[in-house]
């Protein structure tokens, strides 16, 4: 199983070394990469195959960090809606701030305390809860969109199935998403599924932040080797990922963690007419 990429090829962070530096792809640019062998990793939840249509827009624009306060700024988000078909996402334009992880790395929570709401998203003792795609209106045109989780829900393989289809076209093909929040416990970091999301991450060339969650579970000493660790385990397989230490019960990070996310969103210029519709 992988979270990116069927069973059938290997993690991204292998490519590269296979194909002199470039992923090789079927004759007309738009297929499948070689039949590599199948990993000996079982089915994960998310199942996603790299194809070359993964990568981003060719924006290389800068995105200016929003100078309204933080504060201020996500105070007033609010729950939009949930998503269980291609139909029902939003129009793609605007920018999007998608968060991961495993059912337990605590998404839920870091939502509550970045928007500064205790009930934004729901939080639940038992793990993957959310079995959605749920968009929350930041501001017009800017959202933030809460991925189910991957590891522990009891569901269905059709469920699995039609997730996995879903989650592929959206994270694949949606040009608004400007980045992924990818959340680990500090405690088991880097696990293999996480690896897999990162693979294909970085395949798209989609930029991405990950959170090191209940810092405060560990002291500070051994936190800050955690999170050094953890550094030095991206910069050799992916170095376009960055990483920091947070924590929902103390607010450890959350001003770094809100100036990635400004810089992801940034300014929100003149309203579109999708996005008045919606805050209507």
């Amino acid at each position: 199983m992988t979270v990116f990429g069927s069973g059938d090829l290997p993690p991204a962070r292998n490519i590269a070394a296979q194909t002199g530096g470039q992923a090789s792809l079927d004759g007309d640019g738009t297929g499948a990469c070689l039949d590599w062998p199948r990993p000996e990793s079982g089915s994960f939840i998310y199942q996603f195959r790299p194809l070359s249509s993964m990568r981003n827009p060719n924006n290389t624009t800068p995105i200016a960090i929003e100078a309204v306060p933080a504060t201020g700024r996500w105070r007033g988000a609010r729950f939009l809606y949930s998503v269980n078909a291609l139909a029902q996402l939003p129009p793609d334009t605007g920018r999007e701030v998608a968060f991961a992880g495993r059912s337990n790395a605590g998404k839920s929570s870091a939502l509550n305390l970045l928007t500064g709401q205790r009930r934004l998203a729901r939080v639940s003792k038992t793990p993957g809860r959310t079995q959605l795609i749920n968009f929350f209106l930041v501001e017009p045109d800017r959202y933030l969109v809460d991925l189910p989780g991957y590891g522990y829900a009891q569901v269905p393989d059709s469920i699995r199935r039609h997730w996995g289809e879903l989650l592929e076209r959206y994270l694949r093909g949606r040009a608004a998403l400007r980045g992924l929040l990818l959340l680990m416990d500090i405690r088991h970091p880097l696990t293999e599924m996480d690896r897999q999301l990162l693979d294909g991450c970085a395949f798209r060339q989609l930029p991405t932040h990950i959170l090191l969650t209940k810092a405060d579970k560990l002291s500070r000493g051994a936190a800050l080797a955690a999170l050094a660790q953890l550094k030095r385990g991206l910069a050799a397989d992916y170095p376009g990922a960055s990483a920091q230490l947070f924590s929902a019960l103390t607010r450890q990070g959350i001003d770094e963690a809100h100036t990635r996310l400004d810089g992801w969103l940034g300014d929100i210029g003149e309203n579109s007419e999708n996005a008045l519709a919606l805050v209507r």
